[in-house]
Parts: C-alpha cells; sequence; structure tokens
C-alpha cells in the first residue's frame, strides 16, 4: 500500500520510512503539510501519517483540507502526535482525524494501526463500488419508468374533446412516474359515445402493468371490442354492450382472489345523444357527481365490489337524464382525499365545493381544480394519484 508521510522532522520521516519498507509498504514522504496536500492530489494515496505541528500547514489544516475536498476517494488519516489531552485528541478528531499515534511510537502498535486503516479504506472502496453499481442500476430503472410513464400518458385521451354532444375535459396526476389509474373516451357509434375511469389498487409499476392491459381490454377497437361491443347474431352486426355487463365480464376476466389482493375499481359508462339517456355502471368506485344547470347536483353511488375481488360479484346499472349545461364528474378516490378533513363527509364536501364554482367558465374551472389538486399533492407526498373527468353535455 502506497502511504504519505508528512513531519517536519528528517528524523521521524527516516524511521517511519524503515518502518513501512519492512512492513511491505510504500511511502512517500513531505516535511510539511503544504507539500503533503500537493502530493496527495496528485496521486491515488489513501492512508496519511501527519504530524500535528508542521510549518506552513499543520497536521490539523491538513485533517480539515482533505475532509473538505472531494478526493473521488477515502483518506485515513493517522495523526502522529505528542499530546495526551483529551480535549486535543477531541480537536484532532473534529478536525478529520481518524486514528492518532503517540510519540514515540511502538513499531508494533504503528502495524497494528494501518492495518485497521487499511481495512477501513477497503471497507470504503467496497461501499463506493456498490453505491456505483447502484446508482448505474437506479439511472437505468429511472430510464425505464420515464419510458413507462410516457407510453402510459400516449394510451391517455386528449385533455381536451369534443365528441358528439359531449366535451370531454380530463386532469392526471400520476403519485410516481407510472400509476395505477387509467380512463378514456370514444365514440361508441354515430348515436353513442362510452367513457371509462379505473383505478388499480396498489401503487407502481405492477399496478401500471394492470392499467396498461385493462386498457387495451377495454379499447373500442380490435379483438379486445368484444367487451365494449358484443356481436349480436340475432341483428348481425355489433351492439354497445350495457355497463354492468362490461363490469361482470371483467371480474370474469381478471379475477384475482384473496391471495393476490390486487384489484380495481371502474366506471363505465355511455352517453346516447338522442334520448339525452347516461347509463353508468360503478365497479367499488367513488360516486359519479352530476352538476345540473338548473336543479341541485345529482350523486350516482351504487354499492358494488372492486372488480377481481370476488368471483360471481353483480353490478347494477343507473340511467340518469342529462339537459345541456350539466356537468359530470368522474374521478379516482385520490380526487376524494383532496376533500377529506377527517369528518367521513367527502361526498358532501365535493358536492359543495363544485356546485360554488359551477359558475365559473370552462378554463378558469379547469384551473382552480388543478390548483386543488396541486395543493393537496404537495402537501402529502404518499399522496394517491388524482384522475378527473369532466364531461359537459352540449
Amino acid at each position: 500500500m502506497e502511504i504519505l508521510v508528512a513531519d517536519d522532522l528528517l528524523e521521524t520521516r527516516l524511521l517511519l520510512k524503515s518502518i513501512l519498507k519492512k512492513l511491505g509498504h510504500e511511502v512517500i514522504s513531505t516535511e510539511d503539510g503544504a507539500l503533503a496536500w500537493e502530493a496527495l492530489i496528485k496521486s491515488n494515496i489513501s492512508l496519511v501519517i501527519t504530524d500535528w505541528e508542521m510549518p506552513n500547514l499543520s497536521g490539523i489544516e491538513l485533517c480539515k483540507k482533505i475532509r473538505e475536498t472531494n478526493l473521488n476517494r477515502y483518506v485515513y488519516i493517522i495523526l502522529l502526535t505528542a499530546k495526551n489531552e483529551k480535549q486535543e485528541l477531541v480537536e484532532g478528531m473534529e478536525a478529520g482525524a481518524d486514528d492518532f499515534i503517540s510519540k514515540p511510537f511502538n513499531n508494533q502498535e504503528l502495524n497494528v494501526r494501518i492495518r485497521a486503516g487499511e481495512r477501513i479504506i477497503r471497507l470504503q472502496n467496497d461501499l463506493e463500488e456498490k453505491n456505483h453499481k447502484l446508482k448505474t442500476y437506479n439511472d437505468r430503472l429511472e430510464k425505464d419508468l420515464n419510458a413507462a410513464a410516457d407510453l402510459q400518458k400516449s394510451l391517455l385521451p386528449q385533455p381536451f374533446q369534443k365528441i358528439q354532444d359531449l366535451s370531454f375535459e380530463s386532469i392526471f396526476m400520476p403519485s410516481l412516474f407510472v400509476a395505477g389509474d387509467i380512463f378514456n373516451y370514444f365514440e361508441l357509434d354515430e348515436e353513442n359515445t362510452g367513457f371509462y375511469l379505473l383505478d388499480v389498487s396498489g401503487h407502481g409499476v405492477s399496478s401500471a402493468m394492470l392499467s396498461f392491459t385493462l386498457s387495451k381490454f377495454l379499447s373500442e377497437h380490435g379483438e379486445a371490442r368484444g367487451l365494449v361491443k358484443t356481436y349480436s347474431e340475432e341483428e348481425g352486426k355489433f351492439i354497445n354492450t350495457s355497463p354492468e355487463k362490461v363490469l361482470t365480464e371483467l371480474n370474469k376476466l381478471f379475477e384475482m382472489g384473496l391471495e393476490v389482493m390486487q384489484y380495481f375499481t371502474m366506471v363505465y359508462g355511455k352517453y346516447n345523444r338522442l334520448t339525452r339517456e347516461m347509463e353508468f355502471s360503478l365497479g367499488g368506485h367513488p360516486p359519479v357527481i352530476i352538476v345540473h344547470r338548473e336543479k341541485p347536483p345529482t350523486v350516482v353511488d351504487l354499492s358494488s365490489i372492486p372488480i377481481g375481488m370476488f368471483d360471481h360479484s353483480e353490478y347494477e346499472r343507473a340511467v340518469v337524464k342529462l339537459e345541456p349545461g350539466d356537468l359530470v364528474y368522474v374521478y379516482s378516490d385520490g380526487f376524494c382525499e383532496c376533500f377529506d378533513i377527517g369528518d367521513g363527509k367527502v361526498t358532501e364536501l365535493m358536492v359543495e365545493w363544485l356546485e360554488l364554482h359551477k359558475h365559473l367558465d370552462k378554463e378558469a374551472l379547469n384551473e382552480t381544480i388543478k390548483t386543488k389538486m396541486r395543493a393537496y399533492s404537495d402537501n402529502n407526498p404518499e399522496a394517491d394519484d388524482i384522475s378527473l373527468m369532466m364531461i359537459t353535455v352540449n
């Protein structure tokens, strides 16, 4: 091992050099702290034996300089001193010294202390190597998560979109890189518009993977269209699946059981522009809130079991007649948490708040809701994903 010796006394430097060479070490010696510092920054030396009192730069000052500077390695410092007072030893430790050798020193003691220093340096090097590997892994993981987050966002609809007689606005705030929430709105046929919002239990990658899969099953195109559209042999064409049937089929397809304990809550709905009727089914999901233009709000709350929790679960359907100007709110439970003050009246508070702000124009309302979401999220680092869908009847 290469060791740096710093001492202003020539005889001490020669004695240390002789002993250390016999112990199998290479030695570089300097006559003061300033020269020792120059030698340190030009080399990869990791063990220093330095005298306490030296010209230009004392041993204490050298310790402080080493600790204050990033040398990209740990330097183990043994302070060589004739001082034995407790306060002086404390001063040396506070300056950054790792160990002490009292003058006159014993050869065996010197050997033992150097071996202890070698173990510390080896452990420190192992730790730095592991930290480097961990950082490399974390960087790769973060890159993969960012890619997954981009993929998830690509599956979401445009935040502002008009479909037939409905205008959709959505807000999405994931708690992590990827989320268990996902939603969509789409045209089913020339008369009907479909939409859904679902929230997978848990957080992170496993929840996001299930939400990705569910989004494909609920696509209105391709092989999965059998969920939202069912082929009728009698009519010889695809017909729109009723909301409760969609949830029932999903429950059969994604039965997780109590052992896995991964399930999801969901709202699926469709709107007919001719009848102006909106149909909903809820699978363990928070209520749908409808803020009417001319009458008090409607809360659609269907008692039901989350999807995938139990087999043979049954789901109900609600039908609401809507008028132009009515505003439908569909959301995940993360949005509920923005209103939770611990009194058990979350839905009532939400209804009051949404009713209070219903006269705002769309842009102002959207920004007001985002501000409330951000305020909650910023003060609650462990907050759940927050998703909100606002549907306006035109």
